[in-house]
């Protein structure tokens, strides 16, 4: 990765401080600018979420801008979220799709955008996970073999 300020993850990875959002990028045109300005800003970190209906802009313009600033997809930082929808049993679902939309054979960091099923109150008790202990996820990786 790039010699940007970075946090060591209790994963052993590391993680840029500066990034990227995407959110409100709307468009293929629009997030090609944003990340070529980005990448030649020397941003290492991106920022997309399924609810942003951009992950699959993202993909296409890192795997075109990376070579033109001359990196790799291991010299980025991917990080992408889990869409209240997909929470629950379609989580793995929603994490497959993701990784489809990226089209860079990886993410490096996958959250839960926001805790609770899109339709149920927060204190629901038919959210998945609400009496559970979170786990850390290390790196989703997904071959399309």
């Amino acid at each position: 990765m790039a010699s940007s300020p970075s946090v060591l993850l209790n994963t052993g990875v590391q993680m840029p401080l500066l990034g990227l959002g995407t959110y409100q990028l709307f468009g293929p045109e629009d997030v090609y600018r944003a990340v070529d300005a980005a990448l030649a800003a020397g941003y290492r970190s991106f920022d997309t979420a399924a609810v942003y209906r951009n992950e699959a802009d993202l993909g296409r313009a890192l795997k075109e801008l990376l070579p033109k600033h001359g990196l790799t997809r291991e010299d980025v930082f991917i990080t992408s979220k889990l869409g209240p929808k997909d929470q629950g049993e379609r989580a793995m679902k929603g994490a497959l799709n993701s990784l489809s939309q990226l089209e860079l054979g990886y993410i490096d960091l996958y959250l839960i955008h926001w805790p609770g099923t899109q339709g149920l109150a927060v204190a629901d008790q038919r959210n998945p996970g609400k009496d559970e202990v979170c786990v850390s996820l290390h790196v989703l990786k997904y071959n399309c073999v």
